[in-house]
C-alpha cells in the first residue's frame, strides 16, 4: 500500500468517576508531547473515536510513559492544558454529559 494510501485510527478512552475525568500526564522524557495532560489514548492529533468508560473499582497504576495523574472534576476539564483536537473532544463529552 503506497504511503498516501495509509491512515491512522487513533482511539480515546475517557474515564469517568465519581463525576470526574482521570487525566494523565505524560513524562518529561516522552519524544511525543512531553507534559501534556491526556486521557488514556494514541496521539491526540488523529482521534477518530473515544469511547466514554466508568470506573467501577480497582487501582490506578501509572505506565512508564506519564508521571501523573489527576481525577479532575467535568467543569474543570476545559482548565487543563491539552492538545486542541482534544480539548474539541473533552468539549462535546462534557457537554454530552451536563445533559
Amino acid at each position: 500500500m503506497p504511503p498516501s494510501a495509509r491512515f491512522i485510527v487513533a482511539v480515546a478512552f475517557l474515564i469517568e468517576r465519581d463525576g470526574r475525568l482521570l487525566m494523565i500526564r505524560r513524562g518529561p522524557d516522552r519524544e511525543h508531547a512531553p507534559g501534556e495532560w491526556e486521557c488514556g489514548s494514541g496521539r491526540e492529533e488523529a482521534i477518530g473515536i473515544a469511547f466514554h468508560c466508568r470506573m467501577l473499582g480497582g487501582e490506578l497504576r501509572l505506565s512508564n510513559e506519564h508521571d501523573a495523574v489527576e481525577w479532575v472534576p467535568l467543569d474543570r476539564v476545559a482548565t487543563i492544558p491539552v492538545s486542541q483536537p482534544l480539548r474539541d473532544c473533552l468539549t462535546r463529552f462534557v457537554r454530552r454529559a451536563g445533559t
